[in-house]
């Protein structure tokens, strides 16, 4: 058996189809010269599942929120829900290195660099719209603190997210 991941009958591939078929693939695979590293194709293919189950899953959910905001003319849960499914994006793009430092040994710590330099500085600019300012702040804002277009909160929510995840380590 070549280890396959699916145990029992598949509803695409039946167990004997199974094994031809992975054989198939690691034979086309070495006559192209690429190495082939089975359960890394395996684990990355699991991963992909992971990000866009997730991905399709958070629109369904965010798709929801905004029908319920047309109808109660409250936003505010949508834009929560959105900002939250992104920075679990970004904490799942970084899931890889997290996973990654929890198989070595040692003690967790903190990256405060990467955290204080990019993570501080994403998360600022996801909810800047959402700090109150006094009227003479508003007025004087500095100018190296550019305006955030709405779209671009998702992806500064993205980076948050990723510079999260990705901020702890183990040293022995």
């Amino acid at each position: 058996m070549w280890g396959c991941p699916f145990p029992g009958e598949s509803p695409f591939l039946k167990n004997e189809y199974k094994d031809i078929f992975v054989i198939l693939i690691v034979l086309y695979l070495k006559e192209e010269g690429i190495p082939v590293k089975f359960e890394k194709m395996i684990r990355y293919f699991f991963y992909a599942l992971v990000l866009f189950g997730f991905l399709l899953t958070s629109q369904h959910v965010i798709k929801g929120f905004r029908n319920m905001a047309a109808m109660t003319y409250n936003t505010y849960p949508l834009i929560y829900v959105t900002i939250f499914s992104a920075m679990l994006m970004g904490a799942l793009i970084g899931l890889e290195t997290l996973l990654r430092e929890a198989g070595k040994r040692g003690k967790w710590k903190v990256n405060a660099e990467k955290l204080l330099f990019l993570g501080l500085p994403s998360l600022y600019f996801t909810f800047k719209s959402f700090i109150p300012l006094p009227v003479f702040l508003r007025a004087s804002t500095p100018p190296f603190l550019p305006q955030i277009n709405p779209e671009t909160i998702s992806i500064a929510a993205i980076v948050f997210g990723y510079a999260l995840s990705t901020s702890f380590y183990k040293k022995i």
